[in-house]
């Protein structure tokens, strides 16, 4: 027969601590991966202002390391049951969903300048939902302090 496992075979307030612990460590780092790729990002468009030759495709690459990034965390904080990073996975995938049918310009319908394309959809609104994302996983990160969920 196998060893008894510490936490399986423990009583539940015996358990706790040790899940608290883990919650804490596991959403500290998130905020922490979060936080240095919204720096880079930001760091990378800051330079995209002083460099201007064929500087676009590396501010691209960050915001795709991010936003990518950022999906996957919501997808993963969502299925552990944080129903807020749930609604910002469900809403992120809208998004792209969106920007997909702009760019392909479904049905003819979307005629948008290429000036307000880029200022708006690529570069504003996933901005300001990345900064909405890191203030999700820094509350996140301050609920599992006190072991609330």
């Amino acid at each position: 027969m196998a060893s008894p496992d510490p936490i399986l075979d423990s009583p539940l307030e015996d358990v706790r601590p040790v899940l608290r612990d883990r919650f804490y460590r596991r959403t500290a780092i998130d905020f922490w991966i979060n936080a240095a790729l919204c720096g880079l990002v930001t760091l990378t468009g800051l330079g995209g202002w002083l460099i201007e030759e064929d500087y676009l495709i590396v501010c691209l690459i960050a915001f795709f390391a991010l936003g990518v990034y950022q999906l996957f965390s919501s997808m993963v904080g969502g299925a552990l049951g944080n129903t807020r990073k749930g609604s910002y996975s469900v809403f992120a995938w809208l998004y792209v969903v969106f920007l997909f049918t702009v760019f392909r310009g479904l049905f003819g319908i979307v005629t948008i300048p290429e000036w307000l394309l880029w200022t708006v959809f690529i570069a504003g609104l996933p901005s300001i939902g990345a900064l909405y994302f890191l203030v999700l996983c820094f509350q996140a990160w301050q609920r599992s302090k006190g072991g609330e969920r």
